[in-house]
C-alpha cells in the first residue's frame, strides 16, 4: 500500500489507535481485550510503514505473520502491552514531517500526542505493583483518561477522513520514514518511563509529577549535548546528536564520505579502468580496517598491503550490463568482520565496480570513436583517388578525341600540374585530416583554376551573380566541387542528355557553390538519407556525398539538395549560419 495513492491509511492509522485503546479499557471483560488486540494488531500490519503495502505476501509468510499475531494475543500481559505500544509510538515517531503540508503535520502530531498519553496515563501505570498502582493514577482519574482519550477519536477520525478525501492533492513528503529517529524516540520512552517509575519509587513523589520531572531532565539533557555538539561539530557535520546518530549508524564508523569524495575525484583524474579500481580498493583500505586486497576475474589481477596471517573475506561482484561478468575482491583485515560493517564495506566496492564498468564504457567508446575517425579519413582519402583516378580517366578520353599531337600535349601539360598538385594534397590530408579544410584561397583565384581544369567535360559555369571576392576553405569546395560534378558525369552516362550547371553566387560570407542538372529526380528514400550516412547506389550518390557533407560541417558549411524534382536536380554548397 502506497501512503501517496491510499488516503486510507490515515484512518486505518486511527482505527489501529481506537483498537488499541478499547483494548486497554478497564470496564469491559478480560474476555474482550485480546480479540481487541489481535484486531489492532490486523489493522497496524495494514498501516505499518516498514515494509512496502504493494508487497505481496504468501501463504507461508501469511501463516507466520499471523501465527505471530495469535501469540502475542494470546499471551497479552501489561509487559507485552508496555512493549508495544512504545513500539508503535516509536513508529508512529519516525515519520518524515518536515516537507509534508500543515494540515498533515498536525494530524500526525495530534495522533502521536494521542499514543504518547495512552503509553503514559494508561499503559505504564500497569507496571507498577497494585500497591504502587493506585497511588499513581487512582481509578477516577484512569477513568476520565480513558473518556478524554476516546472523545479524542471522532476528531482524529474526521480529520483522517479529510485527508483520505484529499487524494489528489497528497505531497510526496507523507511517506517518508526515518527508522534512525523512531530507534532514538523508542529509546527515549524507555527512559523517561523507567527513570519516572525509579523515581517516583525512590523520592516517593507523585506518577505524573515524576514522569514530567524525567522529562524536563532528559530535555535539558538533550540541549545541553546539542549545544555541545553544535560548537564542537565541522560546519559540514551540523545537525544535533539525532544528525550524529544517523550518521554514525549509516557509516558504521567509517567515513564513507571522504572515501566516496576520494573516488570521485579519481574519476575524474584516472582514466584507465583498472587503475582506478585499483586506487579505489586502495583508498578503501585507509578509511577502514582493511590492511591488503587483492582481486581477479573480469579484470586484470592485482592487490596491495598484507596477505597473509590476516582473516580474509570474499566478495563475488558482478560487472554492470555484463552477464556472467564478474570481479572477485578478497579482503585482509586483522580480525574478522562483523555482518554490518562487512555489508557496508561491499556496498561501497559495489560502487567501485559501477565507476569501474563507466571507465570501461569511457574506454570502448573512446577506442570506437578513434576507429570511426581512422575511417572517416581512410574514406574520404579514398574517395579523393578515385577522384584523382576518374580526373585521369577523363584526361585520357579527351586526350584520344583531339585531332593532333599539339592540342595533346596542351591538355597533359595544363592538367598534370593540376593532378600533380592535388595528389600532394591528399597525402597532405593522409598526414593531417584537418590541415585541407583550415586552408583558405579567394574565392576567384580557386574559380578560375577549377574552370580551367574542368572546362574539357561539357560543363557549364556560371560566375555572373557573384558580388566581389570572398576567401573560401579551398579543400571544402574542391572537395565538395569534384563530388558533385563526378556524380553528374556518372549520371550522364546513363541519360546522355544531360545538362550540368556549375555557378558561384552571392559574396562575403554569404557565397555560395551551385551544381545542378535537368536530369531525372533522385528517389525519396535515397534523398532523405544522402547526407545522413553512405548510401547504396549504382549511380554514385553514396558514402561520396556523405564525405563531403561532413567535411563541410567540419568547416561551418552546409551542403543541401536544395532542389530534386525532374528537369531540376541541385545541389547548394553555402555558408552554415548556425556555425560562430
Amino acid at each position: 500500500m502506497n501512503w501517496r495513492t491510499d488516503g486510507s491509511r490515515s484512518l486505518l492509522l486511527v482505527l489501529a489507535i481506537a483498537l488499541l485503546l478499547a483494548s486497554e479499557f478497564q470496564a469491559l471483560p478480560a474476555s474482550w481485550r485480546k480479540p481487541l488486540f489481535f484486531a489492532h494488531l490486523g489493522a497496524f500490519l495494514l498501516w505499518q510503514p516498514v515494509v512496502a503495502g504493494s508487497l505481496r505476501l504468501g501463504a507461508r509468510e501469511a501463516l507466520l505473520l499471523g501465527g505471530a499475531a495469535l501469540l502475542l494475543a494470546a499471551f497479552l500481559n501489561p509487559w507485552i502491552q508496555f512493549a508495544w505500544v512504545a513500539l508503535v509510538t516509536a513508529l508512529v515517531g519516525g515519520r518524515g514531517l518536515a516537507f509534508a503540508r500543515r494540515d498533515e503535520r498536525l494530524l500526525h502530531l495530534a495522533v502521536l500526542a494521542h499514543l504518547l498519553a495512552l503509553f503514559f496515563g494508561l499503559v505504564l501505570p500497569d507496571l507498577l505493583p497494585e500497591t504502587l498502582r493506585a497511588r499513581a493514577v487512582s481509578p477516577a482519574v484512569r477513568g476520565w483518561l480513558e473518556i478524554i482519550l476516546s472523545a479524542a477519536l471522532p476528531p482524529l477520525a474526521l480529520a483522517a477522513w479529510r485527508e483520505a478525501g484529499r487524494e489528489g492533492e497528497r505531497s510526496w513528503a507523507g511517506g517518508l520514514y526515518d527508522l534512525v529517529h523512531s530507534v532514538w524516540m523508542l529509546l527515549l520512552l524507555l527512559l523517561i518511563g523507567f527513570a519516572g517509575i525509579v523515581l517516583m519509587t525512590l523520592g516517593e513523589q507523585g506518577y505524573f509529577a515524576s514522569i514530567g520531572i524525567t522529562l524536563v531532565g532528559v530535555a535539558v539533557l538533550l540541549v545541553a549535548v546539542e549545544v555541545l555538539l553544535g560548537r564542537m561539530a565541522l560546519p559540514d557535520q551540523r545537525g544535533g546528536a539525532v544528525f550524529l546518530l544517523s550518521r554514525y549508524l549509516m557509516s558504521f564508523a567509517m567515513p564513507y564520505e571522504r572515501w566516496l569524495e576520494r573516488i570521485a575525484r579519481l574519476s575524474r583524474e584516472e582514466a584507465v579502468a583498472e587503475r582506478f579500481f585499483e586506487e579505489a580498493v586502495h583508498a578503501l583500505g585507509e578509511f577502514s580496517p582493511v590492511a591488503g586486497a587483492s582481486w581477479e576475474g573480469a579484470i586484470a589481477p592485482g592487490g596491495f598491503g598484507t596477505r597473509s596471517g590476516a582473516h580474509c573475506q570474499e566478495f563475488d561482484l558482478p560487472i554492470p550490463d555484463e552477464p556472467r561478468a564478474v570481479i572477485s575482491v578478497r579482503l585482509f583485515t586483522p580480525r574478522h568482520l562483523t555482518g554490518a560493517l562487512a555489508w557496508h564495506i561491499k556496498l561501497l566496492l559495489q560502487v567501485a565496480v559501477q565507476f569501474y564498468a563507466a571507465k570501461k564504457r569511457e574506454e570502448r567508446l573512446r577506442a570506437r570513436h578513434y576507429l570511426h575517425a581512422v575511417h572517416e579519413t581512410g574514406a574520404r582519402l579514398t574517395h579523393d583517388v578515385k577522384n584523382l583516378l576518374q580526373s585521369l580517366d577523363g584526361l585520357i578520353g579527351a586526350a584520344a578525341a583531339l585531332p593532333g599531337d599539339r592540342e595533346v600535349r596542351a591538355l597533359v601539360e595544363r592538367s598534370l600540374p593540376e593532378l600533380s598538385r592535388r595528389l600532394s594534397q591528399t597525402l597532405v590530408k593522409l598526414e593531417r585530416p584537418q590541415a585541407d579544410s583550415t586552408a583558405v584561397t579567394p574565392l576567384l583565384h580557386w574559380w578560375s583554376e577549377f574552370r580551367a581544369q574542368h572546362e574539357h567535360l561539357g560543363i557549364g559555369f556560371d560566375a555572373a551573380a557573384l558580388a566581389g571576392d570572398a576567401s573560401i576553405p579551398a579543400g571544402v569546395f574542391s572537395g565538395v566541387a569534384e563530388n558533385l560534378i563526378q556524380n553528374a558525369l556518372q549520371k550522364r552516362r546513363a541519360e546522355p542528355a544531360l545538362a550540368i550547371c556549375m555557378r558561384v553566387s552571392g559574396g562575403g560570407a554569404h557565397a555560395s557553390l551551385v551544381v545542378e542538372d535537368d536530369g531525372s529526380a533522385i528517389d525519396g528514400a535515397t534523398a532523405s538519407r544522402l547526407f545522413a550516412g553512405p548510401v547504396a547506389s549504382r549511380n554514385g550518390l553514396g558514402i561520396g556525398l556523405y564525405q563531403a557533407a561532413r567535411l563541410a560541417e567540419s568547416a561551418g558549411w552546409a551542403l543541401v539538395l536544395e532542389e530534386n524534382r525532374d528537369g531540376c536536380v541541385r545541389f547548394a554548397l553555402r555558408h552554415d549560419d548556425k556555425t560562430p
